[in-house]
C-alpha cells in the first residue's frame, strides 16, 4: 500500500477510487468550462512517484497527445531525535560527556536539510564556547564559536538553521530563538577540539555541509570551553530534525565498441 489516506473531490460531477485509479466522470461540460478534480495523498514511504493523468471524451478528438499528463514527484520524510542527558561545561576544557551523542535510526533517503537545536544552554562567558556536530561519515560544522562575549547565558535553547535570518552576536547578549550557524573567527588556533573529534581545519559552519549523506547512525556534538575562569551546562540537551529526500540515482549507462566508434545510451 503505496498510501495511508487519500481524500478526494471534483467541482463537477463524481468522483470514485477504483483500486489505484481514481476516476472523475465530469458529465456534460459545456464549451469553455472547466472543472478542478483534487487529490490529497499521504504516502507511507520515501521515494519519487509518478503521477499520471488521463483524459476521455465521447466526442472524436483529433489530437490525441495532450490527453495525457505526468509529473514525477520526490516524497520526503521528517524526523527528530534527541539525547536528553544534560551536558557539564567544565572551565577551560572539553566538557565532561565529550561527545554527547544523538543516534539516528530509520530515515530513509538522503538529508535534505538538518537544524539543530541546544536546549537550556547556560554559560557565564558565552564567546568561551565552541561547538562541533559531527555526522556519522565525519563532516564537520562548528555551529556555535566566539559569540556573545561575557553576557551570561541562562537557560537558553538556541536553534540553529541555515535559512535563518540572523546570526549569533559577537558582542551582545544571547537571547532564545532561532540563528544561523556562527562561527566568529573560522580558523582561530584556541578553537581546537581534542580527540576523538576529527582533526581542523575547522573552517566550515554551514549544516548544507551535510546535505546528500545517509542520516543514519551516531551524530556527535563535541563542547570545548576554550579559556579560564567560567563554566556552564546544556541542560536539557541537544537534538537534530531532519528532511529527507529521495536520492538521485545516475542512470545506468550501456557501451558498444563497434571498429573505431564508441556509443552511449542510457534511458
Amino acid at each position: 500500500m503505496l498510501f495511508r489516506s487519500l481524500a478526494m473531490n471534483t467541482s463537477l460531477g463524481s468522483i470514485t477510487n477504483v483500486g489505484s485509479t481514481v476516476v472523475a466522470t465530469l458529465g456534460n461540460l459545456p464549451v469553455g468550462a472547466g472543472a478542478i478534480v483534487t487529490l490529497t495523498l499521504r504516502p507511507n514511504a520515501a521515494g519519487y512517484f509518478t503521477n499520471l493523468a488521463t483524459v476521455a471524451a465521447d466526442q472524436v478528438d483529433p489530437v490525441l497527445a495532450d490527453n495525457v499528463s505526468t509529473n514525477v514527484l520526490p516524497v520526503i520524510s521528517v524526523g527528530t531525535f534527541g539525547n536528553t542527558a544534560s551536558v557539564t561545561i567544565a572551565d577551560a576544557s572539553p566538557a565532561l560527556t565529550y561527545p554527547s551523542v544523538v543516534n539516528v535510526l530509520g530515515l530513509t533517503g538522503v538529508v535534505s536539510k538538518v537544524t539543530v537545536t541546544l536546549i537550556g544552554l547556560t554559560h557565564t562567558f558565552p564567546s568561551d564556547l565552541d561547538i562541533l556536530l559531527v555526522s556519522p561519515d565525519g563532516r564537520t560544522a562548528v555551529i556555535m564559536s566566539d559569540a556573545g562575549q561575557g553576557y551570561d547565558l541562562t537557560n537558553a535553547t538556541l536553534v540553529f538553521d541555515d535559512a535563518a535570518i540572523n546570526s549569533l552576536p559577537s558582542n551582545a547578549p544571547i537571547t532564545p530563538g532561532t540563528y544561523k550557524p556562527t562561527n566568529l573567527n573560522p580558523g582561530l588556533a584556541t578553537d581546537a577540539f581534542p580527540p576523538p573529534a576529527p582533526s581542523g581545519p575547522y573552517t566550515n559552519s554551514a549544516l548544507a555541509i551535510f546535505n546528500g549523506i545517509n542520516p543514519n547512525g551516531a551524530w556527535k556534538l563535541f563542547i570545548v570551553d576554550d579559556s579560564g575562569s567560567d563554566v556552564g551546562v546544556l541542560n536539557g540537551g541537544w537534538r537534530l530534525t531532519f528532511t529527507t529526500a529521495a536520492p538521485v540515482v545516475s542512470p545506468p549507462i550501456q557501451t558498444i565498441h563497434s571498429g573505431t566508434s564508441l556509443t552511449f545510451t542510457w534511458p
